[in-house]
């Protein structure tokens, strides 16, 4: 099991426990002030937290083919089709013309330092690559855990995207494992190191994610 360690973000307005072995892009490379981006040390895995303005969005979308967990239909609400809404700027145009994505599930989730009525979901997608043959930064296959956290009260959606390349094994291959579920028993992709890893983090966010200083949204911080 990976190392965790506390992890401040956005001038510490936020907090969160992340791997001891991802570090800051923003040493690297310049990152958007609504932005905070992590990246493995070694792979190609990273962790993007992405503050944008609250979605207020009714119905439809990718949710309504989701698998959900939960007793509760996701694609029936808001929420569910503000996450939409959120996708539709997250992957590309073709990628969903070419039927290279995949939304195998949403479900609710709770995050126990936001409010209880927070509304916080998660899913997991698949994106295939044109070049599926070579080897590249995003692989063949990027698998994608997100987290959506809707802080009503600064009307903020807070999303965070894990990205995971995957670059080994054939497309299909590798898809056709996607419908296990590490809380249910890990088998198929989830055997995977860097998959493991992964479903440790976004579990770890959702205990660990608290917002410390609220005047970040009041303008002067990052969507000011």
């Amino acid at each position: 099991m990976a190392d965790f360690q506390p992890v401040a973000l956005f001038g510490g307005a936020i907090t969160v426990q992340l791997p001891a072995s991802f570090t800051d892009a923003s040493a690297l490379r310049q990152v958007p002030d609504s932005q905070e981006v992590y990246l493995a040390r070694t792979g190609f895995s990273s962790v993007v937290f992405d503050l944008t303005e609250r979605v207020e969005a009714g119905g439809g979308g990718d949710g309504a083919n989701a698998n959900d967990n939960d007793n509760d239909n996701p694609s029936a609400d808001p929420d569910a089709a503000a996450f939409d809404a959120h996708m539709a700027d997250l992957i590309d145009d073709a990628d969903r013309r070419e039927g290279r994505y995949t939304l195998w599930r949403t479900t609710r989730a709770t995050a126990p330092n936001v409010a209880p009525e927070t509304p916080v979901l998660t899913r997991l997608v698949t994106v295939k690559h044109d070049a599926a043959g070579q080897r590249n930064d995003r692989g063949r296959l990027t698998a994608i855990l997100l987290i959506l956290i809707r802080l009503e009260r600064v009307k903020t959606d807070v999303l965070v995207s894990i990205n995971v390349p995957h670059h080994d094994r054939g497309v299909d291959e590798v898809e056709d494992e996607w419908e296990g579920d590490p809380a249910n028993g890990v088998r198929g992709a989830w055997l995977r190191p860097e998959m493991q890893m992964a479903a440790a983090m976004q579990d770890e966010i959702l205990r660990s994610f608290t917002v410390v200083d609220w005047r970040l949204f009041d303008g002067g911080g990052a969507l000011g």
